[in-house]
């Protein structure tokens, strides 16, 4: 993603109880979907949500690359 626009276009998922995330995604206008990170696996498969925020390594071990695409 290369603009606020792009990232407006997905379905974010939000980490239930991240206020400093939630009002991030708020300012720039995102509409995000609060889950906590024991469904997030589930909610990519599905396609409740299309991307996701976390650190390389940690989508890596969570398995979460596998269904998001760069």
């Amino acid at each position: 993603m290369t603009s606020t626009a792009d990232l407006r276009a997905q379905k974010v998922w939000l980490w239930e109880g991240d206020p400093l995330a939630e009002a991030f995604l708020k300012a720039a206008g995102v509409s995000a979907i609060s889950l906590s990170i024991t469904d997030v696996l589930t909610s990519l498969q599905t396609g409740l949500i299309s991307t996701v925020y976390i650190t390389p390594l940690a989508c890596i071990a969570m398995q979460w690359f596998t269904r998001v695409s760069t």
